[in-house]
């Protein structure tokens, strides 16, 4: 059974046949890998042009297509990590689903700028730009599951203490986006990534945010720039509960309740949010963007992907 989703998206139309015939040649010889193309072709028309509401139904279009594959994502835990390889010819092609998909599912460049797309398609030329994919395809995908393999441990071992899985809208932290925004970064190195690099990331969030209990480790948790306290849930595990049945989720909800940068974790962790000193904040911020009101708050569960639940 494969272990590692990747999708690849960005091919040409014009080098299209060719380039899946490599992409092919390479799944049989990596049976781990499963591997996905979807064809959104935001090198036909650069992204730039496009209208909100076509940028809008294109990720949703890819983020339908990224659950599909995942399987049922009400496992309790997926068997599979997954990546988006886009090829790349110019600096805007897949920005936008980066954005949306941060830090969810990690968007990975395939940069194809020495290729000008609107030059003649030989097919001398398609099958050298195809071999050209699959080895820069091939170096990729190894840098991006190292880092994966590096998460897939911290979240398996460390879970109620890591850092990374943190709510990204409401826990406030300069800090945190700041090491998240460098974890995405390791996906586009030039080197694998070994487990010190995934856990440095971890250790400096926990160095600015991890409160231990006195005495009682139960008692630890980590605090927020508002005095929030955000303690992992070690026993109850019922995070996304509900999320099928409240409110109007879309897919990334889905998505962020299953995945952290690409890597799996328990579909039922969250945080028992309580306040440090005063009552808790009446307004938030939910799983999709919409805001969140509660009356004279104690607690909240809040899950990695921000569902609230009071």
């Amino acid at each position: 059974m494969s272990r590692f989703l990747i999708f690849l998206d960005g091919i040409p139309l014009q080098a299209q046949a060719e380039v899946d015939g490599q992409i092919e040649a390479f799944r049989n010889e990596f049976p781990n890998f499963d591997i996905a193309r979807t064809y959104s072709n935001p090198n036909r028309e650069p992204p730039g042009r496009w209208s909100p509401q076509r940028e809008s139904k294109t990720l949703q279009k890819l983020e339908r297509e990224i659950l599909k594959h995942l399987g049922d994502t009400r496992a309790m835990h997926l068997s599979k990590s997954v990546i988006f390889v886009g090829i790349v010819f110019g600096p805007e092609h897949f920005a936008g689903l980066k954005r949306s998909l941060h830090p969810i599912v990690p968007v990975v460049p395939l940069d194809a700028h020495s290729w000008n797309p609107s030059s003649k398609w030989t097919p001398a030329r398609k099958g050298e730009f195809a071999r050209w994919v699959r080895m820069e395809f091939a170096e990729l995908v190894s840098r991006s599951v190292s880092v994966l393999e590096c998460l897939e441990l911290e979240f398996r071992e460390r879970l109620n203490r890591t850092g990374l899985l943190l709510p990204i809208r409401n826990f406030h932290s300069e800090v945190t986006a700041r090491m998240h925004n460098e974890l995405g970064e390791l996906f586009c190195g030039k080197n694998p990534c070994d487990g010190t690099l995934v856990h440095r990331v971890a250790e400096v969030i926990e160095n600015e945010h991890w409160k231990a209990g006195d005495g009682d480790r139960f008692n630890s948790a980590f605090l927020d720039a508002r005095d929030v306290r955000f303690a992992p849930a070690r026993i109850a595990r019922h995070a996304i509960g509900g999320i099928a049945s409240e409110g109007e989720h879309v897919e990334r909800c889905f998505l962020g309740s299953v995945v952290r940068w690409g890597a799996p974790y328990h579909r039922g962790f969250h945080y028992d949010c309580t306040a440090q000193k005063r009552r808790l904040p009446a307004s938030w911020t939910g799983c999709h963007d919409q805001p969140e009101t509660f009356k004279n708050p104690k607690y909240l569960n809040i899950g990695p992907n921000d569902y609230c639940r009071g």
